[in-house]
Formats: C-alpha cells, sequence, structure tokens
C-alpha cells in the first residue's frame, strides 16, 4: 500500500518594467508517493553453554499506520517442555501448538529489544522462528 503526501509550493514573482510594477504568482503541485516498509530482524543468536540461556536482540521498523504482531513460531512442544521467550522487558511462555503471538504494535515504530529464550526440559532440538506480520 502507498500513501501520497501533496506538497503546495508557490513562489512569488515580481516584474519590474519601467513605469509599471506588478506581481504574480506561480503555483506548482508535487506529490510524492513512500512505500509501506516493515522490517523485523534479529541479532546472531549466543547461547551461553553454562545455563543454556540463548540471548539476541531485535530491531523492529515499520512506517505503517496499520497494526502487525511479532510471533515466534516453533514445532508443536510436548506436555513436558517448557520454553520462555522475553522480548524486551516481557516474558511469555510459547505455545504448546507452535505459533506464539509475542507483541502487537500499533502505528508506524522503530525499536530494538533485547531478547532472551529459555528452554526447560526439551525432548528434541527446537527452532524458534520470528517474524513480523501485518493484523
Amino acid at each position: 500500500m502507498l500513501r501520497t503526501a501533496m506538497i503546495y509550493l508557490s513562489t512569488a514573482c515580481v516584474l519590474a518594467i519601467p513605469t509599471v510594477a506588478s506581481a504574480s504568482e506561480i503555483g506548482a503541485e508535487v506529490s510524492a508517493s513512500v512505500p509501506e516498509v516493515c522490517r523485523f530482524e534479529t541479532a546472531p543468536i549466543l547461547v551461553d553453554p553454562s545455563t543454556g540461556v540463548a540471548l539476541s536482540s531485535a530491531v523492529e521498523s515499520c512506517n505503517s499506520n496499520r497494526s502487525y504482531a511479532i510471533t515466534a513460531n516453533t514445532r508443536a512442544l510436548s506436555q513436558n517442555e517448557a520454553v520462555t521467550l522475553r522480548f524486551g522487558q516481557t516474558p511469555v511462555s510459547l505455545d504448546a501448538g507452535g505459533s506464539t503471538v509475542i507483541k502487537r504494535s500499533r502505528g508506524p515504530s522503530f525499536r530494538v529489544s533485547d531478547l532472551e529464550l529459555k528452554a526447560e526440559s526439551l525432548d528434541e532440538p527446537l527452532m524458534v522462528i520470528l517474524a513480523m506480520v501485518a493484523v
């Protein structure tokens, strides 16, 4: 979706002619299209070998007036598996079904947030995919 910004420019010109002086106004309309751009990027993930905690950071930037959500997607978790993702200051337990909304944002934004992933009692390796989706 494109947003259109209208800018009106006007200038005044004064013409000097011997014995007669007059002024006229010239107007111009300039329009520009700004594409909606929303991006979500994470830094490389560092795992603390002594605790198994994964640390990273994320940058979210969006110039849209619409809302968006940051989601975490995984394989389905068994009953004994527990995974918590802290996005900024907010910890969220990941849903056993495999898709969890981590946060919702409304309107344009630019944020850098710390990420911390804690997994307990994993039956098998786990990949977590973070994504930005329009809502």
